[in-house]
């Protein structure tokens, strides 16, 4: 590609994605902060905010607050291994969604909020830039492939997925790679695979392992087609597998925790049969292809269904171009790759035979929703429709054009007609096709009589293509002020103080995941890789063992029975609306009012601190070694233990244990270490009620000592008489290794460039 063009379409590409999200641009953030100010605690703000749309619920609550503490902790140069705020405590960087390691962070330099608007605009500028890149390689022209930009950018996928800042991030990368990949079978120079390991890797720290997998899938089907349709020797897309694994090894660092994550997660590396069966796609979900709203919208309240991954829509007037592309276009052989990649994903998608995917039990691909891969039909779709537009530009038989379009219009006019959708979900949609009908009828029968027709119906596609997205997009997207990012009140200002000694946990705050972003510690998590360890824990204190698992989160049942799992699980602070009664609202028990004493009260909250909960970390002398698993649960469900006073110990001992004294004290924390210093007149364990994930270690008076698991699933270690300093530090091999290997990938690859520019040299001096 020539340098101005080239320089031409990157401009316009950067205009399209302003201008599909101008108000960050008058100092917004892409974020529905209305939700949060009005639905979550401690603020509460319903009276004074007019809500938009509920759907995006999960950008608030969860992704989030995981960005803001990668935010925070990286620009206090540590890397955020694990997350102490919730759930008892959990990988953080191994969660994948954090995207610690995700090149966009470099933005990160120019604060918070410019970072995640930078984030969200990148998304949809390089997806748009590299569709456009991919599609011009392949010998189309540039308002063909900027239609096929368009179509993919601003799809309800890559839009729906927006606020997320994650799933888009992946999915953007798989142009470049098309492009890549054709580039290296063209010429066979190893800067094209170089650059090919390097997006891998930013694929896979954009953090959505099942997106990335299909992603590579493409990658791979569409090498081996370039391959045999360029007649190249199959050795030649040899280099491009090497590339998969090289930025597989490049990526390391967050695929191994990552995987290591998945397996001793509740979803597992394979995954739940339910959550992938239910997300696969009913035939009728096809209709979303002439209307996004076809079953509803989340702003109008009006949904059914869901919306995000179920929703392919890329364009009517795109969706047009697509199937003229796969009837009429068949003699290129892109069009038919795309039409065949569109076919595979597009039955794989669907309820009834998506579930092959399931009965082979492929690790990631299977471990969430099985409609996802309905994303790689709506990207083919999207190039097909550049491929349409230049071929029906270039089509000479008027008639046979004509006769295409009255049956398009036909088709969507009876779906429209008998399809149940109400006409202001379609309404947009309507007028759009009947804008591209009337133009396209026009442009058949007269463009040859009428100066710059071509200019003018190429223009007019375009710009009706983006209007419609346009429209979609600023109906779902919600842009906030700033003012209300978890704005810092008194009350959790008061639980982060009160808990700096004690680590003491709160409860009924606010969302489990909101905790992360206010720094307060919880019990609960809405992050659907909770450790199952931690699950089954939980169900047994609360006497539910055996029963199924959500598969996404993890909220305590309030009940008589939760007293004593709080207590167990050292939450000093219950937060309740003012003048609510927390023994009644939360264990309808008024007996357990005695056990609470109100030590905070503001104009909207009480805090209660709860008198008989088990302190977070301290010293124990009666203790039971060699306790199973089994036994462990039994116990704290049956409630046969006191836990203020008894340890159960997995590990078998050899120290006997007598009655002592001591105290222990906090000394320092932060996200992967905390320090004591304890004092006791035995030898004892120390105990500290955070979760026991591999990984964690502990040492002793500077000497490296097991980390036991206590009470099933907390940690312990082994302390003598006397005074001792106790540290406990999170580094899993995981990380160590995926390190190590990270770096040889980066090694070998740079090396490689460097050898072949070395040799490269030599040749030209020759």
């Amino acid at each position: 590609m020539k340098r101005t063009p080239a320089i031409i379409g990157i401009v316009v590409c950067a205009i399209l994605a302003s201008i599909f999200i101008y108000p960050i641009f008058s100092g917004l953030i892409l974020l529905p902060l209305d939700l949060l100010v009005s639905n979550s605690g401690p603020w509460h703000y319903a009276s004074t905010i007019l809500l938009k749309n509920s759907y995006m619920v999960d950008s608030i609550i969860q992704m989030f607050p995981w960005k803001h503490l990668t935010f925070t902790s990286l620009t206090s140069g540590i890397v955020p291994l694990w997350n102490p705020y919730q759930f008892m405590g959990l990988p953080f960087m191994a969660s994948m969604k954090p995207l610690v390691f995700y090149p966009a962070n470099v933005f990160f330099v120019f604060g918070e909020l410019r970072a995640w608007n930078t984030l969200l605009w990148l998304q949809l500028f390089l997806s748009l830039w590299f569709t456009y890149l991919l599609v011009r390689s392949l010998r189309f022209g540039a308002v063909f492939s900027l239609l096929a930009a368009i179509a993919f950018a601003f799809s309800s996928l890559m839009m729906s997925v927006l606020e997320f800042g994650s799933e888009g991030h992946v999915l953007l990368w798989l142009p470049i790679f098309l492009y890549l990949a054709k580039q290296y079978i063209a010429t066979v120079k190893p800067g094209w695979v170089v650059g090919m390991a390097f997006t891998i890797a930013f694929a896979i720290f954009a953090g959505h392992l099942q997106y990335a997998a299909y992603v590579l899938l493409y990658l791979a089907a569409f090498a081996v087609f370039e391959t045999l349709k360029e007649k190249k020797p199959f050795r030649t897309v040899l280099p491009i597998f090497l590339a998969i694994g090289v930025g597989s090894a490049i990526a390391a660092v967050q695929l191994l925790p990552g995987i290591e994550m998945f397996q001793h997660s509740y979803r597992g590396l394979v995954g739940n049969y339910g959550i992938f069966a239910n997300g696969l796609l009913k035939p009728y979900h096809l209709l979303r292809l002439l209307s996004p709203d076809w079953f509803g919208n989340p702003v109008s309240l009006d949904l059914y269904g869901g919306y995000i991954e179920s929703s392919g829509y890329f364009g009517i007037i795109p969706l047009f171009f697509a199937l003229y592309a796969v009837i009429y276009g068949r003699k290129n052989s892109y069009v038919r790759f795309f039409s065949a990649a569109a076919a595979v994903a597009l039955l794989l998608s669907f309820n009834g035979i998506g579930q092959v995917l399931y009965i082979l039990r492929i690790p990631i691909i299977t471990s969430g929703s099985g409609g996802r891969i309905f994303s790689m039909f709506l990207f083919s779709g999207a190039v097909l429709s550049g491929f349409g537009l230049q071929a029906f530009m270039r089509d000479g038989q008027e008639q046979r054009k004509l006769r295409f379009l009255l049956y398009f219009l036909g088709f969507a006019a009876v779906c429209f007609g008998v399809g149940g959708a109400t006409l202001g979900n379609i309404k947009i949609q309507i007028a759009a096709l009947a804008g591209f009908g009337v133009g396209a009828f026009l442009y058949i029968r007269y463009g040859k009589k009428i100066p710059f027709a071509y200019i003018l119906f190429v223009g007019a596609v375009l710009v009706l293509t983006f209007g419609d997205l346009f429209r979609m997009g600023y109906r779902f997207l919600t842009f906030s002020n700033e003012k209300f990012l978890y704005p810092d009140v008194a009350v959790t200002r008061f639980i982060r103080n009160a808990a700096a000694a004690s680590l003491g946990r709160e409860y009924g705050l606010t969302e489990p995941e909101i905790n992360t972003a206010l720094g307060v510690y919880s019990t609960e998590t809405y992050n659907p890789l909770f450790p199952l360890r931690t699950a089954r824990l939980l169900q047994a204190l609360e006497n539910k063992s055996g029963a199924p698992l959500a598969d996404n989160k993890y909220y305590l049942t309030r009940n008589p029975r939760m007293k004593s799992v709080l207590d167990f699980l050292g939450v000093y602070f219950i937060v309740v609306p003012k003048g609510v009664n927390p023994a009644i609202t939360l264990w309808n028990n008024s007996q357990y009012e005695k056990d609470l004493t109100k030590i905070y009260e503001d104009e909207g909250n009480d805090v209660y601190q709860l008198l008989t909960a088990i302190p977070r970390f301290g010293l124990y002398w009666d203790i039971r070694d060699g306790v199973s698993d089994e036994e462990s649960l039994q116990a704290i469900e049956n409630q046969s233990v006191n836990f203020k006073n008894t340890l159960l110990i997995q590990e078998q001992l050899s120290e006997t244990f007598v009655p002592g004294t001591g105290s222990a004290d906090l000394v320092s924390s932060d996200l992967n270490n905390l320090s004591f210093r304890v004092q006791t007149d035995r030898p004892a364990v120390f105990y500290l009620s955070d979760g026991n994930f591999p990984g964690w270690h502990a040492s002793v008076n500077g000497k490296e000592t097991p980390v036991l698991h206590a009470n099933y699933n907390f940690r312990g270690v082994l302390v003598p008489a006397g005074r001792s300093d106790i540290e406990f530090w999170y580094l899993p091999k995981s990380v160590i290794v995926g390190g190590i290997v990270s770096i040889l990938g980066i090694v070998v690859t740079v090396g490689f460039v460097i050898v072949d520019n070395i040799i490269q040299s030599r040749k030209k001096g020759e």
